[in-house]
């Protein structure tokens, strides 16, 4: 193999996807994102990775602090890979993974997982019932499975429910401070809130027994009729005079045909659904075997909501909504980018941690992944901050690929590098890679 030039490797970055346009796209407006909030973040340095308060607060007198999320599972047969053994021995492992533990997180600089301190947890307790946290840790752990004992698997609704807890949380915590809230580009973090403004979900004609009722929206400045800054609702009034054409539908969704035509823009010829989208669909249910139904649902999930963001708002995504509404900023990183999230190196160490003590038992394991999350060291959690942040200083530079993780690598105990410093990194790769293709040859 060596003299094919190939080498054991371990996983690292995915590159696949890594540098396709949109991809690149949204990595450019997120490193700007960072880039508007960092002279207002406190930073960790040195050895021992010591806080220094942000250089300058905001116009309003706060910092600035980010907090990544993201799921992982451990699973009850996962053992380490390498074992001490004497030339006749074997371990005998069990041919499946065993029993899922699905963990959700929340991870800041300062304090590691988001939970309340213990100064705050007794401030907590001597608070009126009213004012008093509930939930004083963020973190969100189950046991999914398809036996009747088992919980469900992670879904929109469980995010939304830990996010809801987790906000009063982290407020207790940086009482005052923006955060900033990351979270990964899954298609389940994008779901739009039950009464988001949705074509798909209207019907034509007015009234439907399954369209569901949508927020009223505000239209925008450029409508070519004036009609710019009028507040739309979705639905009739509950009461209409007796004479008025839609007094049978009172209450219920107005349609697509009445909602255009509130805007001035309903033409002559104008349909629901398209010969192309109707095409597309069927297409797609040729390939995946999925219905009609099956596939609006899908549809309705994943896209984001175009329809308010034409209307001169921001996508009405579910947990985008819920952290505006706290004053706060919501964010997403893009595809193919886990080295740019902290927690996913805490996930790895974790596991690590876990594979080492795991025996197979599930009630050993639910107890172990626990133990695993929080032997995790505050001074490891900084520096894994600090090795993204590394990433987002390299990219800044326009350097990707091999040559970006081997500065990465190269330089641990930066929290930015610098061009001179990636230079010399490029250098000694290609010092590196020569001397190994030489004696792979030689």
């Amino acid at each position: 193999m060596p003299k094919r030039t190939l080498s054991l490797r371990q996983a690292r970055v995915y590159w696949d996807g890594h540098e396709r346009k949109d991809v690149k796209k949204r990595r450019k407006e997120y490193l700007e994102e960072l880039d508007r909030i960092e002279p207002f973040m406190a930073t960790y340095e040195g050895p021992d990775m010591v806080e220094t308060p942000p250089s300058r607060l905001d116009e309003d007198g706060k910092e600035h602090v980010i907090i990544v999320h993201d799921e992982s599972g451990f699973h009850a047969n996962d053992y380490k890979a390498d074992y001490w053994l004497k030339g006749s021995e074997q371990v005998l492992k069990k041919k499946d993974k065993g029993r899922l533990i699905m963990v959700s997180g929340f991870l800041c600089q300062r304090y590691g997982n988001v939970a309340l301190t213990e100064q705050l947890l007794a401030e907590n307790s001597a608070l009126p019932e009213g004012e008093r946290l509930k939930v004083t840790d963020s973190r969100v752990t189950i046991y999914p499975s398809s036996r009747k004992s088992g919980d469900d698997y992670w879904n929109m609704e469980q995010m939304i429910e830990q996010l809801q807890n987790t906000i009063p949380i982290a407020h207790r915590l940086y009482p005052n401070a923006v955060i900033h809230w990351i979270f990964d580009n899954s298609s389940c973090h994008g779901s739009l809130a039950k009464d988001a403004l949705t074509a798909t979900k209207m019907n034509v004609n007015p009234g439907g027994k399954n369209v569901p009722h949508m927020h009223d929206t505000v239209l925008p400045e450029d409508n070519p009729w004036g009609l710019g800054g009028w507040r739309q609702t979705m639905q009739f009034d509950p009461v209409l005079p007796d004479d008025d054409e839609f007094k049978a539908f009172e209450g219920q969704p107005k349609g697509m045909r009445r909602i255009l035509h509130e805007r001035g823009l309903l033409k002559p010829g104008m349909v629901g659904d398209c010969q192309g989208c109707k095409q597309s669909k069927l297409r797609k249910a040729h390939v995946t075997g999925l219905t009609e139904d099956e596939l609006n649902r899908i549809d309705e999930d994943e896209e984001l909501d175009t329809d308010d963001e034409e209307d001169g708002r921001p996508t009405d995504c579910c947990m985008r909504r819920l952290i505006e509404e706290a004053g706060d900023v919501c964010h997403f990183l893009p595809k193919f980018h886990p080295e740019l999230n902290p927690i996913e190196y805490y996930w790895g160490w974790s596991k690590n941690y876990f594979r080492e003590r795991s025996n197979g038992n599930f009630a050993r394991a639910k107890k172990l992944v626990q133990e695993a999350l929080d032997a995790c060291p505050l001074l490891t959690i900084r520096r894994f901050f600090r090795r993204a942040f590394r990433y987002v200083s390299v990219y800044r530079l326009g350097v990707t690929g091999i040559a970006a993780e081997f500065a990465v690598r190269k330089f641990k105990s930066h929290r930015h590098v610098r061009m001179t410093d990636l230079e010399q990194a490029e250098a000694e790769r290609k010092a590196k890679l020569a001397r190994e293709t030489k004696r792979s040859l030689g």
